[in-house]
């Protein structure tokens, strides 16, 4: 069954708010999870479209703090401290800049990335990623679509760019995403590779509560393997049950034996310390099926001092045999490589 829009399920985010109680986050992630967690608390998942707060990292919204950064930056500018602190005012004000901002730099990305909407699929997945109304579109001759699942769209011409994984996607029956964010992905991939008959997602809560809510207002309730199902007496394996989609908190990922043909995560590992990126290696090494393939998209900047983009590559090297590496700056709308090895 399709729903109009996203839904409550507090009974769920209920329980994955006990369950995470023990697990820790890392520093890094821990103030972005307390702030969607109280957004989704005070204002509800239906605000996932407008409210910057609980879309921060998702890319959808015009984003936050531009009114803030506005004054800190104009000296010439004078108002009143109830004016400036006021946060509805704050919410009009980013709203009013990010949408300026945003429409000068989306015809950018438009003229940068002509090539994508010539795609085959691409007037599918556009007309898909507008269903929960994103703020941050792109326009091109041939229709609109949402700026996370145009990114994703330029992952995988990016990934096709390598015969080896190009011919690797047309025996893929399992992938696995590690991090997966709200699930913009999920479609993108799904009209490219209907040979993928599963799919595990991964990622901290709350994001995995909105992936889920997300993916039930795209796909139907009766396809998505939730926390929840973990706790049933009947349909509780998420290996074996016959819903496509299993989302699940990231605390979970070393107890599923989903044995993956293709595992995938963008930028999550270049936040992570090298303990965790080993640990998720292991892992990622015991449950996925020879001859699988992982493929990671690093970020960076030519500005930036600390490369952390070139940390997982290195470390990720050293476990698994690297087949390629692949500039996507072309098929995006950021900076970064997709580097693919071979698990074993």
């Amino acid at each position: 069954m399709k729903i109009k829009t996203l839904q409550e399920d507090n009974e769920l985010f209920l329980t994955l708010d006990k369950n995470s109680e023990n697990q820790k986050i890392q520093e890094l992630w821990s103030t972005y999870a307390s702030n969607i967690h109280s957004a989704i608390t005070n204002e509800g998942i239906q605000s996932f479209s407008y409210n910057p707060i609980l879309s921060e990292g998702f890319g959808d919204t015009y984003g936050m703090n531009h009114f803030q950064k506005m004054l800190s930056t104009r000296g010439d500018i004078k108002l009143p401290l109830f004016i400036i602190n006021n946060k509805y005012i704050n919410r009009i004000m980013d709203y009013l800049l990010g949408y300026k901002a945003w429409r000068r730099k989306s015809k950018t990305i438009a003229k940068n990335l002509e090539h994508l909407s010539t795609d085959d699929m691409f007037k599918i997945i556009a007309l898909n990623s507008l269903k929960h109304k994103p703020q941050r579109i792109v326009h091109f001759d041939r229709g609109s679509i949402g700026i996370r699942h145009l990114r994703y769209m330029g992952f995988i011409y990016a990934l096709n760019k390598c015969d080896v994984v190009k011919k690797h996607f047309e025996q893929v029956n399992s992938l696995c995403e590690i991090g997966s964010g709200f699930g913009a992905s999920s479609i993108v991939f799904s009209h490219y590779f209907p040979n993928i008959t599963k799919y595990y997602y991964f990622d901290i809560h709350p994001v995995i509560y909105i992936l889920i809510q997300y993916l039930k207002f795209v796909f139907g309730d009766d396809k998505i393997f939730t926390y929840s199902n973990l706790f049933e007496k009947t349909d509780k394996d998420p290996v074996n049950t016959l819903k496509k989609y299993v989302c699940l908190p990231n605390w979970e990922f070393d107890n599923i034996n989903g044995m993956y043909d293709f595992v995938f995560n963008a930028a999550s590992f270049q936040e992570m310390d090298v303990e965790q990126i080993c640990a998720y290696c292991k892992t990622i090494k015991d449950k996925s099926n020879t001859g699988a393939i992982l493929s990671i998209v690093t970020y960076y900047s030519e500005s930036s001092a600390e490369n952390t983009h070139k940390k997982p590559i290195q470390i990720i090297g050293n476990e698994f045999e690297m087949i390629s590496q692949i500039d996507c700056s072309d098929h995006t709308d950021i900076n970064g490589i997709v580097s693919n090895y071979y698990i074993k």
